[in-house]
């Protein structure tokens, strides 16, 4: 038997029944007495607490939960106090149109939005139905008084992007398809408000998935299956990926490149972009790439740029042979540390100059018929880090320069050097007599 004691203080009334018929039969008295809304679920212990765990359909959220609405226009900015006194975190209205975004785009497909956390407020009363049981766990049924709204702790951008969807799609197949949907909640009973915000903090302890990460599990970006198949079919680059981390070590010798960074490259391969916003990126993929064959032509066409460079960049053909040493064999380490340490082609940066390259010989007009050429070329540059194109532009100071213009100064630089664009004309000097 769940003990009363767990609820003292609380705004929750406990009521244990022998059987479910008990149970459902007193839950649904009380709620025709007062108006009430009746939640199916269970009950559970977490530490000194317990919760209510249940399904709500979406078309009663608004109805059952209140949320703190951002004001539109400029964003205001909030006093310690004034956040102090909200119930949750004041709303990120970009976070809350792109969780509609994805609704409209997905709601007839495959999706998933996680459960949301609510609270009681203070001063209100519910009572939960509970079937007795030795167990921390039970069948339960919480009834809502009318009238009463229940906060959000933890989830209110999912909450306002389903209430904004529903209200957008009104009358529309996909509005009247979600408004039948559920989403999951946990309920807590907190009088206090400073309990209530410890739990949106502890809501949030969270590992955020890199952006490696996110280009191995996200497929709903057309791009990122063309970045796994970048990996599969470029012997520079198979087996030889990092999909978890967030950066490279000195030490590395295996695993020197990050999922990320070819995602970054085939930004600039396929769209000329390499610093796209991420939901840029996957609207310009899943339109340029919105059939099966037009994607797989793009795995292949990236493929192919990747692999002719392979078989003429002297750097990158040493390092294959590297990697292709028995694992005991004690130059194997020694060389592709030297080669990692000396040659600016196994940066992210030179990935992502390759990329806008590749986007100008592939992708603008289509593939230019002479694109080998200017492989050609572009292998035979001096890739040294310390070579002297690359000094000021690309290394300043000895380090590695990744910022987004500099990247595209070193690629008009690279294309008046390979032949693709003319260089500049030398500016008569006067002559004088």
């Amino acid at each position: 038997m769940i003990e009363s004691s767990y609820f003292e203080n609380t705004p929750v009334r406990p009521v244990q029944c022998q059987t479910m018929e008990e149970l459902t039969k007193q839950a649904a008295e009380e709620s025709v007495s007062v108006s009430g809304i009746i939640l199916y679920g269970t009950a559970f212990k977490q530490g000194t607490r317990y919760f209510f765990l249940a399904p709500i359909r979406y078309s009663m959220l608004d109805e059952l939960i209140y949320t703190e609405r951002s004001k539109k226009g400029k964003k205001r900015k909030l006093s310690t106090r004034e956040v102090e006194l909200l119930s949750n975190r004041p709303e990120d209205r970009n976070h809350t149109k792109s969780i509609q975004q994805y609704l409209e785009d997905n709601g007839t497909s495959e999706y998933i939005l996680p459960p949301i956390t609510l609270n009681v407020p203070e001063g209100s009363r519910v009572s939960l139905y509970l079937r007795e049981t030795s167990a921390h766990v039970a069948m339960a049924v919480l009834v809502i008084p009318h009238g009463i709204k229940l906060l959000v702790t933890d989830g209110q951008h999912r909450v306002n992007a389903i209430n904004d969807t529903i209200e957008y799609l009104v009358g529309d197949e996909l509005g009247e398809q979600l408004k039948q949907d559920y989403i999951g909640v946990m309920v807590t009973f907190e009088s206090m408000l400073t309990q209530v915000h410890q739990d949106f903090a502890d809501c949030s302890r969270t590992k955020q998935l890199s952006q490696s990460q996110i280009s191995v599990y996200d497929q709903r970006n057309a791009a990122n299956s063309v970045v796994l198949e970048l990996e599969k079919l470029c012997p520079i680059f198979s087996g030889h990926v990092d999909a978890s981390g967030k950066s490279v070590s000195k030490e590395e010798t295996n695993r020197i490149w990050l999922v990320n960074w070819l995602r970054q490259m085939i930004k600039g391969l396929l769209f000329s972009g390499v610093n796209m916003s991420n939901l840029k990126f996957e609207e310009a993929a899943n339109k340029k790439l919105d059939t099966k064959i037009k994607t797989e032509e793009a795995k292949q066409r990236c493929a192919m740029f990747v692999n002719y460079l392979t078989e003429r960049l002297d750097p990158w053909k040493q390092m294959l042979d590297a990697w292709n040493l028995p694992e005991n064999d004690p130059e194997r380490v020694t060389k592709i540390k030297k080669l990692r340490q000396e040659y600016l082609c196994f940066t992210v940066t030179a990935l992502n100059v390759l990329g806008y390259v590749g986007y100008e010989l592939l992708e603008r007009v289509g593939a230019r018929e002479d694109w080998k050429l200017f492989v050609d070329q572009l292998a035979k540059l001096d890739w040294r880090k310390d070579a002297p194109m690359w000094q000021g532009l690309l290394v300043q100071n000895g380090r590695i320069v990744t910022q987004h213009s500099t990247t595209k100064d070193a690629v008009r630089i690279i294309s008046q050097e390979i032949g693709l664009v003319p260089k500049p004309t030398p500016e008569a000097v006067p002559v004088t007599v």
